[in-house]
């Protein structure tokens, strides 16, 4: 059985969702060290866990007191070193995580390689001391190998299930995908935004790199807090040509799979103008507040239960959802490749490049009009004019202008 989806999977979720921490024993003559590798999620995710355990074939499964939170644990280390290290050694985390598995693999190491000499047993403990203080909460490093992030699709749909959310914007009824991480590993954000483009064709990149397709904003730290950076997308094309398809093309270990589901019906419904229909907008409100948080056994927030249909006969709820699917969409695709509202004929989205064809036979794209029209010093009116009339404009050396649409499906 190939191993490699679910390893790539679990460093990516490790990224997000793990820490690897030392425990200092003082109640002996001397210090005494104890290794821990944890994962803790909400007790919901408890069959997630398990199934962690599972592929992992070793470790164990405890709750807290309060039974709110589940805990996976390796903390043998023979098993750490033969099991656990191998899986980080062969595909590493992405995060600045790295660094602190490397501490915790050294002195780890080192302690099982410890000389039965009191001089020796002086310096491991002092060498482990000095490490342990400088890991996690207080590493002030966070430098990474040159080149060293490598992202795979499994190793983003762990990350994901960890930290990604899929949630509508009530007020504005904007579908959004969004990863929140600390402000220091903004340059995995960045890699991950690379990792994206790689999916968008010629046109549609350059469109990507003129607009914010792929948003950040940093978000200040408060209280104890660190800053944070969040990554987001809410581009609806995108969301529904690109990204929603490369997800469904993985498989989900979590039950993050179920707020995708939820976030890629209401992505289409509004994508395809239903939620224009007052039952349609009715059914997508109540379906956001069944997802995330929402979604826990342990929320008692009373907007939970604002859909009786969907708890209490969720077979009802879906098959309404599915006539809705199933109805003409409002907005369709014109001739012009333009998104219109087919019943007034307004155009709801136009989102193209620019594709200049020279007189002697190049190519040029331009992001936007205004960027054409600036670069060739004339009136958005005269481009404009050039792409629906078909006319060339011999004294720019430009033989045709054409309007070329962007995130279409692959």
């Amino acid at each position: 059985m190939n191993k490699q989806p679910f390893n790539e999977w679990f460093v990516g979720f490790s990224d997000g969702e793990s820490n690897f921490t030392i425990g200092l024993d003082k109640r002996g003559k001397t210090p005494n060290f104890n290794f821990r590798f944890m994962i803790g999620l909400h007790i919901d995710d408890k069959p997630l866990l398990k199934y962690i355990l599972t592929n992992i074939g070793c470790g164990y499964i405890q709750d807290n007191k309060n039974k709110h939170a589940s805990y996976f644990i390796i903390t043998n280390p023979y098993h750490l070193k033969f099991i656990l290290f191998p899986i980080f050694d062969s595909f590493p985390l992405n995060s600045t995580k790295h660094l602190d598995y490397l501490s915790f693999k050294k002195t780890l190491l080192m302690k099982l390689s410890e000389s039965e000499t009191s001089i020796n047993k002086d310096k491991m403990i002092d060498n482990i001391l000095n490490i342990k203080n400088n890991m996690n909460n207080k590493r002030s490093i966070f430098t990474l190998p040159y080149n060293h992030i490598n992202i795979t699709p499994y190793w983003l749909l762990g990350l994901i299930e960890a930290e990604g959310s899929f949630y509508l914007r009530r007020n504005s009824l904007t579908p959004v995908f969004s990863v929140t991480l600390t402000k220091v590993q903004q340059p995995l954000i960045e890699a991950i935004i690379k990792f994206l483009k790689g999916m968008l064709d010629p046109y549609s990149l350059i469109k990507a790199d003129a607009s914010k397709l792929f948003n950040l904003n940093i978000e200040k730290a408060k209280g104890n807090t660190k800053d944070k950076i969040k990554f987001s997308i809410f581009q609806l094309d995108f969301l529904v040509n690109i990204f929603i398809p490369f997800l469904e093309s993985l498989n989900f270990k979590s039950k993050k799979s179920l707020d995708f589901y939820d976030f890629k019906i209401i992505t289409l419904l509004i994508y395809q103008g239903k939620h224009l229909i007052t039952d349609v907008k009715s059914y997508i409100f109540l379906l956001s507040y069944s997802m995330n948080n929402y979604r826990l056994s342990t929320n008692t927030d009373v907007k939970k239960n604002l859909n009786i249909t969907y708890t209490t006969d969720k077979k009802l709820f879906y098959s309404i959802i599915e006539k809705f699917l199933s109805l003409p969409p409002l907005f369709i695709l014109n001739d012009s490749g333009q998104i219109i509202n087919y019943k007034t004929g307004d155009i709801v989205r136009d989102v193209f490049v620019i594709e200049l064809i020279k007189t002697d036979n190049t190519v040029e794209i331009y992001p936007t009009i205004t960027d054409t029209a600036i670069s060739y010093k004339v009136s958005r009116n005269t481009i404009s004019s050039l792409i629906s009339n078909g006319r060339s404009l011999i004294d720019k050396e430009i033989s045709k202008i054409n309007k070329i649409r962007v995130y279409k499906k692959l």
